[in-house]
């Protein structure tokens, strides 16, 4: 597992832009926002409907606590539907294990690994979230699939997630990759750099090497909150975001490597293993995964969805 140093700012701090070298021996390389201009404030987190309320469920907007399912429509940026290879949202019973790909590429019901299942105590949107515990080897796995492998096209990768305990040691956090660490099958994985603690995407275009991306500013993470993590890639520009604030663009012409590893949710494969583990320190849960391919849904601020992802 690489560590990537210790450090953390306070909520809304900011850091001027800067670079580190990787450990000795290791090809990983690092990418940082080094322009001279300002700096945007990250928006504090969405307060979107539902939120506000202390229902039994820990759901609601982003920062928000509430329960049930929201009849509105969302104003954030859709996609078409037709470019969306992978969703799940999630529902279902208290410790259910049954989460189905509802895009129309249909890819089935994810593959448990140890003990990760639904919670009905604890979900953004509906009726559950997909709790994937406190210890590595804890997810799921989708079988490899063209879906997954974004060449030098465009595309968006976004997920909902939670902490009880807010991650704070070094090591990247996982929420959804197709990035193995053994064997030169790295592609690209998102997650959050635990010691800022900010939003990280890595991506490989060998196989072998990995490129990190993110911002130097702590981001407004924050325990017992839903946070909604993108990255979209528009063009040759790949955009981070974290409730629907744009924290960090930069230039990625690149091809990414086409892997033959699963897709995993709620870390990254490692010999056959979950490592990464999105709640290293402490829990985690993830409520709504989406992928999609040829199409960059968000290329500015937007505000963060404000119900499920639709499934049509």
């Amino acid at each position: 597992m690489t560590s990537l140093g210790k450090g953390i700012g306070p909520p809304w701090a900011h850091s001027a832009g800067r670079s580190s070298s990787p450990a000795a021996g290791s090809s990983d390389r690092a990418r940082y926002s080094t322009s001279s201009a300002p700096i945007k404030e990250p928006k504090p987190p969405n307060q979107n409907a539902g939120g506000g309320g202390n229902g039994g469920g820990k759901s609601g907007g982003g920062g928000g606590r509430g329960r049930g399912r929201s009849a509105q429509v969302s104003d954030s940026p859709q996609p078409v539907f037709g470019n969306v290879v992978y969703l799940l949202n999630m529902d279902g019973a208290d410790a259910h294990t049954t989460f189905t790909d509802l895009s129309n590429s249909a890819h089935g019901n994810a593959t448990q690994v140890g003990t990760a299942d639904g919670d009905t105590t604890i979900f953004k949107f509906g009726t559950a979230s997909m709790d994937v515990k406190s210890a590595d080897d804890q997810g799921y796995t989708e079988a490899d699939n063209v879906d997954f492998s974004f060449g030098s096209g465009d595309f968006s990768v976004e997920a909902w997630c939670y902490w009880d305990v807010l991650p704070t040691g070094a090591p990247f956090r996982v929420a959804v990759s197709q990035y193995r660490t053994n064997g030169n099958q790295r592609s690209w994985a998102l997650g959050i750099k635990g010691s800022i603690p900010c939003i990280e995407f890595r991506y490989s275009t060998l196989g072998s090497d990995t490129v990190q991306v993110f911002s130097e500013v702590a981001e407004g993470f924050l325990a017992d909150t839903w946070h909604h993590l993108a990255v979209c890639r528009d063009g040759g520009t790949i955009r981070l975001f974290l409730d629907g604030t744009e924290v960090h663009s930069e230039s990625i012409a690149v091809t990414l490597h086409n892997s033959t590893t699963d897709l995993v949710l709620g870390g990254a494969r490692s010999s056959g293993t979950i490592e990464n583990h999105l709640g290293e320190d402490d829990n985690a849960w993830i409520d709504g995964v989406r992928i999609i391919k040829g199409q960059a849904i968000y290329t500015k601020d937007f505000t963060a969805p404000t119900v499920a992802f639709p499934t049509s």
